[in-house]
């Protein structure tokens, strides 16, 4: 997930933050990944497939996301994750 509320800008000026994540989005569907809409200021990658390429092909250096992103994959199969999305 890209949040961009979190550089702590006015909210006007998320417009041209906006666009940047519309550039990720355009940028990410080329590459093959199936990015969420822009949210007001925020992108997802939810369909596990995605989730675990992008693990593997960008390697976050975030502690907190990289654990996450182990917990959650070690619930693959439980009520917690099902079918295809995280």
């Amino acid at each position: 997930m890209v949040d961009i509320s979190k550089f702590n800008l006015p909210q006007n000026n998320w417009g041209d933050f906006v666009a940047v994540l519309k550039s990720l989005q355009s940028m990410l569907i080329k590459l093959g990944y199936s990015p969420s809409n822009v949210s007001v200021h925020k992108i997802y990658l939810t369909k596990r497939d995605d989730v675990q390429r992008f693990f593997l092909e960008v390697t976050p250096k975030s502690p907190k996301h990289l654990s996450r992103y182990k917990e959650i994959i070690s619930r693959v199969g439980t009520q917690v994750v099902n079918g295809d999305r995280l």
